[in-house]
């Protein structure tokens, strides 16, 4: 019923309703009244409704209705009960009362309830107002208040990347009254658009579309992080560079390549800079197709944001590039069609051609693509942009064959295909194959339909309805319904069947037909069949030649007979209803005048299935009595509904007798309906099993639960939804929730200690922050579930303590009272936010001389302890006062050294330590030290002024005895001109004499000078300002005294011409160190040249004269070429030195420069003949120089400052070529030749300070060659050193290469045997030794490493290096021409030699019958990549890796002498690649020792081996870690071969196994053994080979998967680890060996073994850490002294015992279990405890048994076999004891009971 207006009423039913006056004041002076229940609920119906349900008493005449005081509706009838208060305003709450009136007049008022009515429009809201930069990522939006409409519930803040906002997902939401938000965690440098809507309640938004951009501001570069996979397909690379929104915006994707892996090199090659498509959302795909075969790349890229900031990351990754030539000839896909199934099938064809590895050009795999569409699109090219749905191998079809075939399944009917056939090589380059082949797939298959559901006649309209569910197909492809009408029979013929066709898309529940489609009259029985078909031919694309059908045969009919089929008179049908409880609605309507035809009533919810259609769900049947709604009028109906919360919109209708049916229909043609919603007052059904589980590693404290049950509906349109909501609440302190905790059944979160930490949770779970608990600190979560009408239940209650794993923090100082000897400790003990905390501090502390030799915990505390108790931010000091200290007690310690302990609540300790300087040693503060000497005094003294004694102190002033041993002065800082010695020790004591003695080392120096002297005892040396007074500063007067004439140079050198005469003058070389003129003169002269004295020069013809100041010689020219000396006095008058001079005469062919062109042709630029000779001038020679050519700046006479000399013609013959210091230039013109005689001593010299360039010089020949370090020397391109035939030895010793050497790009080639020291820088292009013969040597020397910046051959002969530990450097290609049938080309050194090769993608070439070659392989550059190209095998002396990468060849690398070694510390990134090669540790016979394998980072070999002969105490150290991925095998040929040890220990010096490893004859049992881990996932073999003497150290088994099968005899040394896998024992033992001072671990970890022999060597231990079960004997044997066998493991024995070494300890557990007889014989002192638990047979002593542990029988039968057994504890739970009265330390045991000594 539908009111008009709220202020009158019209009731239209008679006696139910009357009107109420406008301001009529009902509830004046009324309160509630307890006699009348009153409003009993109110619910909201809608946006303007609100239903009110009221009590009516039965003595009530009238109830009236009040909104907010004033009356709204009046009932006398007592079946109405409830009131619909309509035209209310939306989302406005609203409070009802509810009054009754007696018949006894009286009025009472009874309880208000209230409703809020719903809200179905959103806010009046105007949008977003601003956005603002707060950072470069975070924004600041702000908003106005709504305006009107509904109430705000909260905003929707919309942050989208670019121009506009995408409405479909806010960026968060804001609770309502806050009108501004930060949003951050955004991009720098992007632009956002921003907007804000308001939502009510009902989570319904406004649709305003205000927009604000902005672009964020720059903070720098983008921090992605790179490249992190690369993927090479077909000749293209795909570059994944992964984006997020933090990384900042990106402009630009520079990628940058280089085929070096070094950062600076790829950084150096920018190929691509790719300017981002959508700045928004950066792609993160980037293709490179430019790569080249047979070449690895490295890759980096960098993102550049728009202000062109590029970041810095350093992420290389990798990609070889293989073949690139695909296989095209594959002429593709030959045809397709159908195959069984012929709907979901085909089969393709084509030809093969020749594949992999057998034809290079050849396939290895055939690729399917596949494309497809739906009709009426068309399937893609398969070639162009199929779908790769199939990879064969080609191995599995026949090369060149035609027609072969391969089926393609799961297509789908009705679906367009597109194959598509290539062919692909092992590179993965594909073919260009480019046959497409179409098919469309077949649909053979009707609908799914149930046939025909009913049959219907409307007598009013005349018609029938024929009712059908829908056809299905998972093709959608239903067509029609084809209904096959008849009358009369059930075996009709086919000309009494009318068949009507009905499309499915019109019709696809039912349709209708009248006595137009078909004849009947009343009376007739009419039959329908209805079958439903697909359009499989109607399409018109030809699925099948035909429709599809279903085939329904005429006997699965629906018949109706005609009777009465007029349905009752139209009427008007519902009026009202209401809710009476949850589940009950009241139905109300009326009844029109005219019910004749009325018998009963149906109750349909009508419910919207989708927008527009509706359908009817039959709710109930109610009758009127007796079938009369004429004399039984029934106008009321309750309802009983199942779902809650669930709007019904109910419809009723009329029925008569005959079962017709009047459906009531509104004026919009719909069936008429009146809505309400049910009600729901059930809580949820919880049971939450609540967990909790704190996770560390996530920060979380983990709160999960189980899923609440529920009966609500949603209020979703079309479909039923079940929310319900959780909430977590936690709770702080001991105490968990109390019933004062809770309001309402909810914990009330309003209490200081309890919080509401997530609600409106749909999950499961929920994750509360780990780290923003206390630690120490207890917690009570509880989890609630509500449902959508806000019904509750709250489960149960789960308490975690938080862990307090965090020390106390310590902060120690001292308090020093200066000059008295006592101090004191102030420490602050800081534990962190506990509140509270208790902290409890202890203090230790030791004199010593040993600032770090700190007391320990065990002993005495210093003080007491101190305890304090601390709040958050407020820590706990304390204060320890020392003792005072004094000689006695302090000795001659120098330091107080303390260890502090502070302790909190939950016994975390913190330890410091703090050492406290006593006394140091120490000058009184008077002594003043001075000193005076003379000028070049061999020795003088110190003066002391002030105190006689020196004294010794305490740093506190305290002063100590003097005579304290061990306390002396040294000398901090010396003088600059002279020495100190013989001083003071600080007690007094004289050293030598009272002073320090100065001797002074600069000659002639007068002047000042000081030195420092500081004191030091045994423990403290002082230095300047290290302690007071510890150091003093000497200063000394230097003073000045006569001084002889020095010679500042002893010999000068003189040139003459043959004939000539030279003035020697007296003064040269003299020094005056007096600076007073004094005048020198010449009193002597005498010649020193051998067999010449002056009176034979007088006789052949030479003249010398004496003078003043100088004196005169004269060369005549006879016979007195070369050298003559002269030595002559000078004297100043009071002192006499000698000087002497030489005088050099020379002859032709030395250069003078007189030609004028510098040409070394020029016959004038030489000194010619001794006839050319006249007046001391050489005169020209006749021609360019033959044999000899000399270059002396001292002889040149024309242009000889730095002159440039070209060589304009060959030289050849020569003997020699001197090219003297600082001359100048010889430049040789292009293709000049030099060419120097055989090896008679012939000399190319080039000095310090000049020049030979060569570099456009023919090929030339040398002989000795020396160039200086200083000099320069540009090599011609092809330079031999020779030596040739005929001489025997030569000398080279004059043979001197120096730094000045350039090499030109060019190739310095050996013949035979020669010597090449080198310099320290030098270096060479090309260098290659070609011996005359295999014994031909050349040695190269440095102390330095040798250089060759490219290729080095070492073809012939042997190229040796002088020094112990020498070094070759190569850039290039390396080859060798050693062979065992030739014995050359190799390299040898007197020492270990290291070849070192630096170059990218180098090779070092070996002969295929090489024989080991003698140095130390070196790999050292970044990016260096070197190989062993062809050589399938190598024979090396060792390999080093600092830098860059080794490929080992793809057959054997055999090492000796130098090991193996990968390193890290210099910095490089060191790679080995073993190519599924071996490598073979060999050894030499000659070589003992030590040999080093170091492995800075995990190494992978593929095989490895070791095989060796005699060795005898040799090692292989094992520093770091190692994997053979397939075998590993060592094999010693003789006792005492290498052996495994660690470098540094067990845990880190390791070998893993991954495949079989054979051990044959490996003496390894030392106690450095390293570990030997079996970790393959597979099956694995462990051979073990030889004689008892063999064995494995340190054996762990940690296997994934796969059986580990053992074979031989197994002996391990050490620790034996076992800790997942299968082992296969094949009926072994293991024999368990422990090392020599070493305790061998035991982790068996259940495993069973078959017998265990432990084998115990002298004072061998074992510890056995964990349970071993062995199925058979367990024996122990060894050494008369052998260790101790202990542990908490149990031995598990179904065996016997035999302990047949006695002297020490077995104390494990045993275990007895085995289910036969069992034996215990034992000569050893047991520790152990035993246990008999035997399921069967007797366990009997076979010997005396002692053991100190306890015995307890369990199970089984044990026997004393008149044996005694003398233990602990003997505990009897059951079995049987078998003793024969024998004592058992001194008790005879009965069986049962327990015995307690």
């Amino acid at each position: 019923m539908k009111w008009v207006t709220n202020i009158t009423l019209i009731f239209l039913a008679a006696g139910c309703m009357e009107s109420i006056a406008p301001g009529e004041e009902a509830l004046s002076g009324l309160t509630a009244d307890k006699g009348y229940v009153g409003c009993k609920s109110a619910t909201a119906l809608s946006a303007s409704e609100i239903q009110v349900e009221f009590d009516f008493p039965k003595d009530a005449v009238e109830i009236s209705v009040h909104r907010d005081g004033f009356p709204v509706g009046s009932f006398t009838s007592p079946e109405v009960t409830n009131f619909v208060d309509e035209n209310l305003t939306e989302g406005k709450k609203y409070k009802y009362s509810c009054v009754a009136k007696f018949d006894d007049g009286k009025t009472k008022k009874g309880s208000d309830v209230e409703e809020t009515t719903i809200a179905v429009n959103p806010p009046v809201f105007n949008g977003i107002t601003s956005a603002s930069s707060v950072s470069p990522t975070s924004v600041v939006v702000t908003w106005p208040a709504a305006t009107g409409g509904a109430k705000v519930s909260y905003f929707q803040v919309f942050a989208t990347r670019g121009p506009s906002v995408d409405f479909s997902t806010p960026k968060t939401t804001v609770e309502t009254n806050n009108y501004s938000f930060v949003v951050s965690n955004l991009a720098d440098e992007m632009n956002y658009t921003f907007a804000v809507r308001a939502c009510n309640a009902s989570d319904i938004c406004d649709s305003n579309t205000k927009e604000v951009n902005l672009t964020t501001t720059d903070k720098g570069a983008p921090t992605s992080n790179g490249i992190s996979s690369l993927s090479l397909i077909n000749g293209v690379l795909e570059i994944s560079v992964p984006w997020s929104e933090g990384d900042g915006a990106v402009a630009k994707r520079n990628v940058y390549r280089s085929t070096t892996n070094d950062v600076s090199s790829i950084l150096s090659n920018r190929i691509l800079s790719d300017l981002v498509d959508d700045v928004y959302e950066p792609e993160e795909i980037i293709i490179d197709s430019t790569l080249l075969e047979g070449t690895t790349y490295y890759y980096i890229v960098r993102d550049e944001d728009p202000s062109g900031a590029e970041n810095t990351n350093t992420v290389i990754q990798t990609v070889s590039v293989g073949d690139l030539t695909p296989p095209n000839s594959f002429s593709g896909l030959k045809s397709v069609a159908t195959s069984n199934p012929a709907e979901t099938a085909v089969t393709l064809t084509w030809d093969t051609i020749d594949h992999q590895p057998a034809v290079a050009s050849g396939a290895s795999y055939y690729l399917i693509y596949q494309s497809e569409a739906s009709h009426p699109a068309s399937a893609a090219n398969a070639c162009e942009s199929g779908t790769l749905i199939q990879t064969l191998n080609a191995s599995d079809f026949t090369p060149n064959t035609t027609n072969v075939t391969y089926d393609v399944i799961g297509l789908s009917s009705r679906r367009k295909y597109n194959f598509c056939v290539k062919a692909q090589d092992a590179a993965l380059n594909i073919s260009n194959t480019a046959v497409n082949r179409a098919i469309t797939m077949p649909d053979l298959t009707s609908p799914s339909f149930d046939g025909v559901q009913g049959l219907v006649y409307d007598g009013a309209l005349d018609k029938f309805t024929v009712t059908w569910n829908a056809a299905t197909s998972s093709l959608n492809d239903q067509y029609n319904y084809r209904v096959q009408i008849w009358k009369n029979t059930t075996t009709p013929t086919g000309g009494q069947i009318t068949t009507k066709t009905y499309l499915h898309a019109t019709n696809s529940t039912g349709a209708e037909f009248s006595t137009s489609d078909f004849s009947y009259v009343d009376g007739d029985t009419v039959y329908v069949v209805v079958n439903a078909c697909d359009d499989a031919f109607s399409s018109g694309v030809g699925y099948n030649s035909g429709d599809n059908c279903t085939s329904y045969a005429l006997t699965e009919y629906k018949f109706k007979e005609l009777s009465d089929t007029t349905a009752p008179n139209p009427w008007g049908g519902i009026s009202s209803a209401s809710n009476l409880a949850q589940g009950l609605i009241q139905v109300n309507w009326s009844l029109p005048a005219d019910k004749s035809d009325f018998s009963s009533f149906k109750f349909y919810h009508v419910e919207e299935t989708s927008s527009g259609v509706y359908s009817k769900q039959l709710l109930d049947q109610a009758s009127c009595l007796s079938g009369d709604c004429v004399s039984n009028p029934k106008t009321t109906h309750v309802l009983s509904v199942p779902r809650h919360r669930h709007t019904y919109r109910i419809h009723v209708s009329a029925v008569d007798a005959s079962n017709n049916e009047t459906d009531v229909l509104t004026n919009n043609d719909m069936l008429s309906t009146y809505s309400i919603q049910s009600l729901d007052t059930t809580a949820p059904t919880f049971n939450s099993s609540l967990s909790l589980n704190v996770n560390a590693s996530d920060d979380a404290v983990e709160v999960q639960w189980l899923t609440a049950i529920d009966d609500q509906y949603g209020q979703d349109t079309y479909t039923s939804v079940n929310r319900i909501y959780y909430s977590v609440y936690r709770k702080s302190g001991v105490t968990t929730y109390e019933s004062g905790d809770y309001v309402s059944g909810v914990p009330d979160e309003t209490k200081s200690n309890i919080d509401k930490v997530a609600s409106g949770l749909t999950a499961l779970e929920f994750d509360d922050t780990l780290s923003a608990l206390t630690q120490g600190q207890t917690y009570h979560y509880t989890v609630c579930a509500q449902d959508e009408s806000s019904n509750t239940t709250c489960d149960q209650i789960q308490s975690v303590t938080i862990s307090d794993n965090i020390a106390p923090l310590l902060t120690i100082s001292i308090d020093e009272e200066t000059n008295v000897s006592s101090w004191g400790l102030d420490i602050i003990a800081d534990d962190g936010p506990k509140d509270p905390t208790t902290v409890t501090v202890r203090a230790w502390r030791k004199f010593s001389d040993d600032p770090s030799d700190f007391p320990g915990t065990s002993g005495a505390q210093f003080g007491s302890a101190k305890n304090g108790t601390g709040t958050i931010g407020s820590p706990t000091e304390f204060l320890f006062s020392t003792d005072d200290v004094t000689n006695d007690s302090a000795g001659t310690n120098h330091y107080a050294n303390y260890t502090i302990q502070a302790t909190d609540a939950a016994g975390n300790i913190a330890t410091e330590n703090y050492s406290y300087l006593v006394r140091a040693p120490q000058f009184k503060t008077s002594v003043i030290l001075a000193q005076e000497c003379d000028e070049d005094e061999v020795k003088c003294e110190a003066v002391l002024t002030g105190e006689s004694d020196w004294n010794k102190e305490l740093k506190n002033g305290q002063g100590l005895s003097s005579g304290a041993a061990g306390t002396t002065v040294y000398i901090y800082t010396p003088p600059a001109h002279g020495s100190v010695g013989d001083c003071y020790a600080l007690d007094g004591t004289l050293l030598s004499d009272r002073d320090c003695s100065y001797t002074q080392t600069t000659t002639h120096f007068n002047g000042a000078d000081s030195y420092v002297m500081c004191a030091k005892d045994n423990v403290i040396t002082a230095e300047p300002g290290s302690y007071p007074n510890s150091c003093k500063t000497v200063n000394l007067t230097i003073n000045p005294v006569d001084d002889e004439p020095e010679l500042a140079q002893n010999t000068f050198t003189y040139m003459i011409v043959k004939g000539g005469t030279i003035d020697v003058p007296v003064k040269t070389g003299l020094i005056d160190h007096d600076n007073v003129g004094e005048t020198f003169t010449v009193t002597d002269v005498r010649v020193l040249t051998s067999g010449k004295s002056f009176a034979q020069f007088n006789t052949d013809g030479e003249i010398l004269t004496v003078g003043f100041s100088h004196f005169y010689y004269t060369n005549k020219g006879q016979s007195n070429t070369g050298v003559i000396e002269f030595e002559y006095d000078v004297s100043d008058g009071t002192t006499t030195v000698t000087q002497t001079s030489t005088l050099k005469i020379y002859d032709t062919y030395t250069w003078t420069g007189n030609g004028g062109d510098n040409k070394i042709s020029t016959g004038a630029n030489w000194c010619g003949s001794l006839s050319s000779n006249v007046d001391g001038v050489c005169q020209g020679a006749p021609g360019a120089p033959v044999n000899h050519l000399r270059f002396e700046p001292s002889l040149c006479e024309t242009n000889c400052t730095n002159p440039t000399i070209t060589v304009d013609q060959d030289l050849t013959n020569i003997r020699s070529f001197f090219l003297m210091e600082n001359f100048g230039n010889v430049v040789f013109n292009s293709g000049t030749k030099f060419e120097m005689q055989d090896c008679n001593f012939n000399r190319f010299i080039v000095l310090e300070g000049s020049s030979v360039d060569m570099s456009q010089a023919g090929p030339s020949k040398f002989h000795e060659v020396k160039i200086a370090d200083t000099a320069s020397f540009t090599a011609p391109a092809s330079m031999t050193m020779s030596c040739l035939a005929g001489v025997s030895n030569p000398t080279a010793s004059a043979t001197y290469i120096g730094n000045g050497f350039s090499h030109n790009n060019g190739k310095v080639n050996v013949l035979g045997s020669f010597k090449v020291p080198v310099g320290s820088t030098t270096q060479f292009y090309d260098f290659e030794v070609q011996g005359a013969s295999s014994s031909s040597e050349v040695s190269v020397s440095s102390s330095t490493p040798k250089i060759v910046l490219n290729d080095l051959n070492v073809l012939n002969g042997k190229l040796k290096l002088s020094g112990g530990d020498d070094k070759i450097i190569v850039g290039g290609d390396v080859t060798f021409g050693y062979t065992d049938s030739s014995n050359y080309g190799d390299v040898v050194s007197n020492g270990h030699t290291k070849l070192v090769m630096t170059g990218v993608n180098k090779v070092i070439t070996v002969p295929s019958d090489a024989v080991r070659l003698g140095f130390d392989l070196g790999i050292d550059g970044p990016g260096a990549s070197i190989s062993t190209a062809g050589s399938t095998d190598v024979k090396l002396s060792g390999l080093s890796i600092w830098d860059g990468t080794f490929t080992a060849p793809s057959g054997e690398l055999d090492i000796a002498d130098y090991g193996v070694r990968v390193i890290t510390d210099t910095g490089g990134s060191p790679a080995f690649i073993h190519n599924n090669g071996i490598v073979t540790f060999s050894g030499r016979n000659t070589v003992t020792g030590e040999i080093n394998f170091r492995f800075d980072i995990p190494v992978d070999f593929y095989n490895f081996k070791v095989a060796t002969g005699w060795a005898s105490s040799s090692t292989l150290n094992l520093e770091g870690e190692f994997s053979v991925l397939n075998h590993y095998y060592h094999q010693n040929l003789h006792y005492g071969g290498y052996q495994w040890r660690t470098k540094n220990s067990k845990t880190t010096d390791r070998i893993k196994l991954h495949g079989d490893i054979t051990v044959d004859t490996v003496y390894n049992y030392s106690p450095e053994g390293v570990s030997f881990d079996i970790v393959g996932s597979g099956n694995q073999d462990l051979v073990m080979l030889g004689d008892n003497n063999s064995y494995l150290t340190n054996l762990n088994i940690t296997k994934p998967s796969g059986t580990l099968r053992l074979f031989g005899n197994i002996r391990i040394y050490g620790d034996f680890r076992y800790n997942s896998g299968t082992i296969d024992w094949n009926g072994l033992d293991l024999n368990w060996y422990s090392n020599s001072g070493v305790t061998a671990v035991g982790d068996f970890n259940g495993l069973s073994v078959n017998n265990l022999n432990i084998i115990r060597g002298y004072h061998k231990h074992f510890d056995l850490v964990s349970d071993v079960n062995v199925l058979g004997d367990l024996v122990t044997s060894g050494h008369h002294n052998p260790g101790i066998i202990s542990g908490t493991g149990t031995f598990n024995v179904e065996g016997d015992l035999n302990l047949t070494t006695s002297g020490k300890n077995f104390g494990e557990k045993l275990n007895f279990t085995g289910g036969t007889d069992q034996f215990i014989t034992s000569n050893d002192n047991l520790a152990a405890d035993i246990l008999i638990n035997k399921p069967s047979g007797t366990l009997y002593l076979n010997s005396n048994v002692n053991t100190t542990g306890d015995v307890q029988l369990d199970q089984g039968v044990f026997d004393h076999n008149s044996y005694s057994l003398t233990s602990g504890k003997f505990t009897h739970e059951s079995g049987t004891t078998v003793h024969g009265g024998a004592n058992y330390s001194g008790i005879v045991i009965d069986n049962g009971g327990t015995w307690n000594p």
